[in-house]
């Protein structure tokens, strides 16, 4: 037993430990910012003694945000640490590989440009946006469960050995290049707003929000993902977007790309569906019961197909501004449009005519507060919103309507 003692001093000695001794001086702490977070995470004196025996006992979460640190170095002594939370400091590099025991980190908000962890095996859990990464090292760090890495530098990154994270956020990076591990255990991706061009979820089975907003994606595949539940995937090149077999969808977000066409049939659990700004002739909305708010404004569409049984009176907000409808009875009997807080109706910008004018003032029984406008009304946050439709103007209609407020 004594013989062990001996050989554990003298390899902690050869690391540069030398026990029993103080360490606390400007060498070893020359940070004065570091060094007083130290002295009160070791409850001693400004100036106080500790050794690094004592240092590396310590397991508590070395917990020092917002201190105003530049040089993180002394930490290399604080090898007993599980936790370190050093965000918001003024860190522009950050040297870990003497803790081995590290299992959490959140370094976030600081000016560090790069970070390797080949010698943090431990490592499960890390937050470090919001600095200036351009590079990140994870391939050893197998266990890693949630990684943040949001708004840096980044135009690469591979998770490919790191099965076991469940949570990936690196949205607002400049990535070109994301490899995500495969396995049936990550749920939830956030890589919006990079300059991705492709992205492989085929084998993530069990993902159920997927946000991969604002890239360059000209094809996205979830045939796999049938547990997706969020998708936003608006902003991108798509042309094509399958979803039928995404049964458990609740939301999705899908505007602002080059779709033509978007079979909603088998999406019954739908909730919210903005779609905007596509190329869509047609849309079937007859099978999505649960539907309660529909963003189509700006397609190409002549028919919106609504169930004649009632099935889609769930509907309360619906802007189908800016298309080509030529009839809008099927809408009549939706009995909770533009009601409730939030309800609208945006039919302002199609091909309506006369004809159609029984039909909106049916419409104006049960949606109130109409508004005649001649440029959005963004700032409406309930009622009807409606504007002459192929030149026609609906006040020199045979069938009057009053009470309209006019913009």
């Amino acid at each position: 037993m004594k013989l062990h003692c001996i050989l554990v001093t003298m390899i902690l000695s050869s690391a540069g430990f030398t026990f029993s001794q103080n360490i606390n001086t400007t060498d070893n702490f020359p940070d004065e910012n570091m060094r007083a977070y130290v002295e009160e995470y070791m409850k001693v004196e400004s100036g106080g003694a500790f050794t690094a025996e004592e240092v590396a006992e310590v397991t508590k979460t070395f917990y020092c945000i917002r201190r105003g640190i530049t040089d993180f170095t002394g930490i290399e002594y604080f090898t007993g640490v599980t936790e370190i939370i050093c965000s918001q400091n003024v860190l522009t590099t950050l040297d870990l590989s003497n803790n081995h025991a590290l299992t959490s980190l959140d370094c976030q908000s600081n000016r560090i440009e790069s970070l390797d962890f080949s010698q943090n095996a431990a490592l499960t859990s890390l937050s470090c946006q919001n600095n200036r990464l351009t590079s990140v090292n994870l391939s050893n760090n197998i266990f890693l469960e949630f990684f943040e890495c949001d708004n840096n530098d980044l135009t690469s990154l591979d998770l490919s050995n790191n099965r076991e994270l469940t949570f990936i956020d690196c949205n607002s990076n400049q990535l070109e290049n994301l490899q995500v591990p495969h396995g049936d255990v990550l749920e939830q991706i956030y890589c919006f707003s990079n300059q991705l061009t492709s992205l492989d979820v085929s084998d993530n089975t069990v993902l159920s929000i997927l946000n991969c907003s604002g890239n360059h994606l000209t094809q996205l595949d979830i045939s796999n993902n049938g547990e997706l539940t969020d998708l936003d995937c608006q902003n991108n090149l798509l042309t094509a977007l399958d979803i039928t077999t995404n049964t458990a969808l609740y939301f999705m977000n899908c505007s602002n790309n080059q779709l033509l066409n978007l079979d909603i049939s088998n999406n019954t659990a739908l909730f919210t569906l903005e779609c905007q700004n596509n190329q869509l002739i047609n849309l079937d909305l007859s099978s999505n019961i649960a539907l309660t708010a529909l963003l189509c404004q700006n397609n190409q569409l002549n028919q919106l197909s609504v169930s004649s049984s009632g099935a889609n009176n769930a509907l309360s907000y619906l802007n189908a501004s800016g298309n080509h409808l030529t009839e809008i009875i099927d809408l009549v009997g939706l009995q909770n449009l533009g009601q409730g807080i939030g309800g609208r109706l945006d039919l302002r910008y199609n091909d309506l005519d006369c004809v159609d004018w029984d039909d909106v003032t049916v419409l104006l029984e049960h949606v109130g507060a109409p508004i005649f406008s001649f440029r959005d009304p963004s700032f409406l946050q309930s009622g009807f919103a409606y504007s002459p439709q192929n030149g026609i103007d609906p006040f020199e209609c045979e069938t009057p309507v009053s009470g309209w407020i006019v913009y």
